[in-house]
């Protein structure tokens, strides 16, 4: 079976040489990601937020094989993310639950059971529903303010890709361990600068008032198009191309309206007194924990107080949210 050569934009250029993960990169849930854009509708926006599923996923993957992580937390990490919709977390919008941001996570057993990939699983001596327990990987996922493997490759991702800090992911990368079956820093240092580094892509990036707009008028035409069954449910696990070309093929006007705002010449202000719409987004922030001189392992908010009055002053601000004013497009 011949190996992926694999160009990725944090990780370098590498090769994947295991039969298991080949089949499963290669089957049609993981390869369907490649055309579901991390950033949701964003892309559509903003430059430079261009990262795909696909890309995300076999980042995980890949940065969980530098851990030294068992294989099948290896092939659960590459999996993750194979039932988001159409457009990611748009549709946690769309159901106006965007502090959550879960609604994928619920078709996580199905999308994967009813697909070529449990055959793949069987076949290398993996059980199906083993490989859906999340909680058996404790690399990949962990709840915040910790770090996992999941949230460490967003954050680097969309953050290289965006802002070219090639060089500061790298430094992040190099002083990662692995303690207790925990991902951790093995300095205090870069733990802190990592930890201002995520905070500052929460408050800049997935919380800006540009994303939360975009998010919030397409899924106005979304819920148009719902209402009016123009798409459905089973059209959401089709393509961001597909499902939007869905709505914009249909010639709705009041659809129509909504779709040309979202270009990059979208144009919006955060103000309270005059605002179009209010937006609330999930809370992100991260406490890493890093292993001192002396071997204990504390948490940044323990070492940096300074830190603790920063998360702080964010979480007031996500708790308000932003009255967003549409200016131009």
């Amino acid at each position: 079976m011949p190996a992926i050569e694999i160009r990725d934009r944090v990780y370098g250029d590498y090769s994947i040489d295991e039969p298991l993960l080949i089949e499963l990169i290669n089957s049609r849930p993981v390869q369907r990601l490649k055309h579901i854009a991390s950033a949701g509708i964003s892309p559509y926006i903003l430059p430079n937020r261009d990262v795909s599923r696909y890309e995300h996923s076999v980042g995980v993957m890949k940065l969980l094989i530098d851990l030294d992580a068992p294989l099948e937390e290896q092939a659960a990490g590459l999996l993750h993310d194979v039932p988001h919709t159409a457009f990611s977390h748009v549709i946690d919008t769309v159901y106006r639950q965007s502090e959550i941001q879960d609604f994928h996570e619920k078709f996580h057993r199905k999308i994967i059971m009813e697909s070529d990939i449990p055959a793949i699983l069987e076949k290398y001596g993996l059980h199906p529903e083993y490989i859906l327990n999340e909680e058996k990987f404790p690399l990949l996922e962990r709840k915040l303010p910790d770090l996992c493997a999941d949230r460490l490759d967003y954050s680097m991702r969309d953050t290289c890709v965006a802002r070219n800090c090639g060089g500061q992911v790298r430094e992040f990368r190099n002083h990662l361990i692995v303690q207790n079956n925990e991902i951790i820093f093995d300095d205090k240092l870069v733990a802190f600068k990592y930890a201002v580094f995520f905070l500052d892509a929460a408050k800049n990036m997935w919380a800006s008032a540009i994303e939360m707009a975009g998010y919030e008028i397409f899924s106005e035409a979304i819920r148009i198009g719902l209402e009016k069954g123009i798409v459905n449910e089973g059209d959401l696990f089709t393509t961001d191309e597909q499902f939007f070309a869905k709505l914009h093929d249909s010639k709705d006007p009041a659809i129509a309206s909504i779709l040309q705002k979202l270009n990059p010449k979208l144009r919006v202000e955060d103000n309270p007194h005059d605002f179009d719409f209010h937006c609330i987004t999930k809370l992100r922030y991260v406490d890493p924990k890093f292993v001192d001189g002396d071997g204990e392992i504390r948490r940044v908010s323990d070492a940096y107080p300074e830190y603790l009055v920063m998360v702080d002053k964010h979480k007031g601000k996500a708790k308000k949210g932003a009255h967003i004013k549409v200016v131009s497009y």
